[in-house]
């Protein structure tokens, strides 16, 4: 009855320790990034920018034989567009373990592609000789952060395999830990507008 005792013991202990930290041979450095690691946003710049990602057909208003006119395009226009454009990884030599480490985590998203459906049909008053045109704006700001949760390597010797040797690959992970860091450029917000230009 005893020696039951002892081997569910050491069942257990070996299910807990599996779950609380993983051998992850050959790395050795001392923080390791995963598809787990969330990307969280610390600072973003004040001012936006503009991205028209669309222009409709151009209506010019007659230099001659009018004062202004009014113009409507009437029509619902859907345009694909990224919400995520450029920016860059800083990981200082951090390995990532397993899947490819994404900014995209950091709305939850695991697409970059999104679509915008605007339907036009306001009136807009336009001088003569002056020219107008339909556009969708993404409003775009520079973000940047790191990422949140980590591997941290305990120092523990471990090996991935019989003939493997042993190193010190044993990690632990840290759903606290920040390491890493990225910036790019986000969606702030969109709409729809006209393009009056001369």
């Amino acid at each position: 009855m005893e020696m039951k005792k002892i081997v569910c013991s050491m069942l257990s202990m070996v299910s807990i320790s599996s779950f609380a930290g993983e051998c992850l041979q050959p790395e050795t450095a001392p923080v390791a990034l995963s598809k787990n690691s969330q990307a969280i946003s610390q600072t973003q710049a004040r001012n936006t920018w503009e991205d028209w990602i669309w222009r409709g057909p151009t209506f010019v208003c007659p230099n001659t034989g009018t004062q202004s006119c009014q113009y409507q395009w009437s029509e619902a226009k859907t345009t694909g567009y990224s919400w995520q454009i450029g920016g860059s990884l800083n990981l200082s030599k951090i390995p990532v373990i397993g899947e490819y480490l994404s900014i995209l985590s950091l709305n939850g998203n695991r697409t970059n592609n999104k679509s915008l459906t605007s339907t036009f049909g306001w009136n807009v008053t336009v001088n003569k000789g002056w020219s107008v045109q339909p556009i969708q704006v993404i409003t775009r700001r520079w973000t940047q952060g790191t990422y949140k949760g980590a591997y941290e390597n305990t120092g523990q010797g471990c090996s991935t395999g019989i003939a493997a040797p042993v190193t010190k690959s044993w990690y632990e992970w840290n759903p606290n830990r920040i390491a890493g860091q990225w910036q790019t450029n986000i969606e702030a917000g969109n709409y729809a507008s006209y393009n009056v230009f001369h």
